[in-house]
């Protein structure tokens, strides 16, 4: 069979299109299934991340304990978090009926997922490139790809996962419905509803359509457009709303300057290019540069897009495969670059679940000049086809295992926080997180270190001088603890634990109980649904000789759901 790399686009359709070929396109979709799973299967063994989502939308979620009539219509009727995406919410609520908290479940149900939508690209890719191995290539990069593991291997990706499974069907039947079968325009509009009530992200769906009229040389008319009002409409509407919940999650992280969200893009659509073919140094958490001023390779960055990004784009323009694959990794990846006014907040300049699906246009590019040399024009030799295919096992054999000690490293909070930090040394999250960790394993000397670590790094990070103040209290260190938590109060004056922990080193210290009390109450006042805080104040009505109040404010702290009380205290307020 001879490969036509100029006319590629003027092949027919496959045999799997025709309802023949079942068999042949079958095993190669099982060899990518197969490979994926020994890619992959280490997931199943993972633990729930903590301290970054995991703990909010599983074990903290009450929406997905309850599958019950009025627990269905809480999942319908009800942002989980701020963001509408029922079906993942749901996917997670049958989750959880079969398997509980255990973690296990939930990753074998996200790599289920992973594995259609493998299923679903090589079919996607078998109307694009028209041919198996094209197709074959392609899903298996998609599939295996290391910097795909986050979205696989993080529970909280699910939304993703759910969303790109529903978007890729939509896909693959609009292209049906361009060769006439009217049906499947429907049956498109109904899994692109799906997909965004999966996961907003879907709303990338119409640039997608418009790159398959590109590729499929649609007439530009008004039906161009006509039969995308739908399709536009939603997306619209569920991008503002989407938008607003948003925005109002993030009113605390820092702002970036429209300049700063130029570099910051450039250099990391720069990033997302290298490492499709060279997955070097990748992390979960890609910081901002530390300091005021961008490192040079931001600002050159911009000029290395436009030299590659336009010389691809004028080298392949003859050939609409190639610029296929290009574009609809640009309009997939365009929506999460770190412009000022797309994508202005967290504190991260880039992230690996972000390429989930773009990366089909990439490893298609990549499928297509492996392909080309394979399966050369007539009447030229095949002199490179042994090295190529020596080079594309390499290459796919390095994503496998570099993907498969990814999947490791995202064991648990710890093992990935160690990961970070170890690229990172200087990211305040990542050793605020690796505090938090060792603290609540009773590693006090570690927390304590990460915890400095984090202050070292990031001055103004109340929260771990709050949890080194705790340390402080442990250790009865009282003027250490009381110095981190006036820092932490005037650094930010709405933080309630602060004002708690600092209540409570003045009551332990021996100091004046009205000034304990006054913390307290300011705890109180920020926090009011905080058991905790009701039971810390009782300590200070009993010392101020009231106990009425403090029985009072135990009976409130039991209330709120706090358990956590000393009998021998009870016993001494007549509780």
């Amino acid at each position: 069979m001879t490969f036509h790399f100029s006319t590629l686009h003027e092949a027919p359709d496959p045999p799997f299109l025709k309802g023949r070929g079942w068999a042949g396109h079958g095993v190669m979709v099982l060899v990518v299934w197969l490979i994926t799973f020994v890619t992959f299967h280490g997931v199943l063994d993972n633990d729930f991340i903590s301290f970054w989502d995991d703990d909010i939308y599983i074990a903290e979620n009450e929406l997905i304990k309850d599958l019950s009539a009025s627990g269905l219509y809480r999942i319908f009727s009800t942002p989980d978090n701020n963001h509408y995406t029922p079906l993942t919410t749901l996917s997670r609520a049958v989750d959880y009926r079969l398997f509980g908290l255990e973690a296990g479940g939930y990753h074998g149900t996200s790599l289920l997922i992973h594995l259609l939508n493998a299923a679903l690209v090589y079919i996607l890719i078998l109307f694009i490139g028209r041919h198996y191995l094209v197709a074959g290539i392609t899903a298996l990069v998609f599939a295996i790809h290391p910097m795909q593991v986050e979205t696989v291997a993080w529970v909280t990706g699910r939304g993703q996962l759910l969303g790109a499974l529903f978007l890729l069907g939509a896909l693959i039947a609009y292209i049906r419905y361009r060769k006439g079968r009217r049906l499947d325009y429907w049956i498109a509009l109904l899994l692109f509803i799906l997909a965004i009530l999966s996961s907003p992200l879907a709303v990338v769906l119409v640039p997608f359509m418009l790159l398959m009229d590109y590729r499929f040389e649609r007439k530009h008319d008004a039906m161009l457009w006509v039969d995308k009002l739908p399709f536009l409409a939603i997306a619209i509407g569920s991008g503002i709303f989407a938008l607003s919940n948003v925005q109002s999650l993030q009113t605390d992280q820092p702002a970036i300057s429209f300049t700063n969200g130029i570099f910051y893009a450039s250099y990391g659509l720069m990033q997302y290019i290298l490492k499709m073919w060279a997955p070097y140094g990748l992390s979960s958490y890609y910081p901002f540069p530390a300091g005021g001023d961008l490192p040079v390779i931001y600002y050159a960055s911009l000029a290395v897009d436009i030299v590659v990004v336009g010389g691809a784009l004028y080298v392949w323009r003859a050939n609409r495969v190639l610029i296929w694959g290009l574009l609809f990794f640009g309009a997939g990846i365009f929506l999460f670059l770190k412009f000022s006014f797309l994508n202005p907040y967290g504190d991260y300049v880039m992230a690996d679940r972000y390429v989930y699906l773009p990366f089909i246009g990439l490893g298609l590019i990549t499928a297509v000049y492996f392909t080309k040399v394979w399966l050369p024009a007539e009447n030229s030799k095949p002199v490179w086809r042994i090295p190529a295919a020596v080079v594309l096992v390499i290459w796919l054999v390095f994503l496998m295992v570099t993907a498969y000690q990814r999947t490791g490293i995202w064991r648990n909070s710890g093992t990935l926080w160690e990961d970070v930090v170890t690229k990172y040394p200087t990211a305040a999250k990542a050793n605020y997180n690796l505090g938090v960790w060792y603290y609540e394993r009773g590693v006090l000397d570690k927390a304590m270190y990460y915890y400095d670590q984090t202050i070292n790094y990031h001055r103004e990070h109340y929260k771990a001088l709050n949890n080194r103040a705790i340390i402080h209290l442990s250790r009865e260190d009282f003027s250490s603890a009381l110095a981190d938590c006036n820092r932490a109060i005037s650094l930010n004056t709405a933080y309630a634990d602060a004002y708690y922990n600092k209540g409570s080193a003045l009551l332990r210290m021996g100091g004046d109980p009205a000034e304990a009390m006054e913390n307290m109450d300011q705890a109180i006042k920020l926090d009011p649904g905080k058991g905790l805080y009701r039971y810390g104040r009782s300590f200070v009505f009993y010392q101020l000789g009231e106990p009425e109040k403090a029985r009072a404010d135990v009976r409130k702290a039991v209330e709120l759901g706090y358990t956590d009380l000393n009998p021998e205290y009870l016993k001494a307020i007549q509780y």
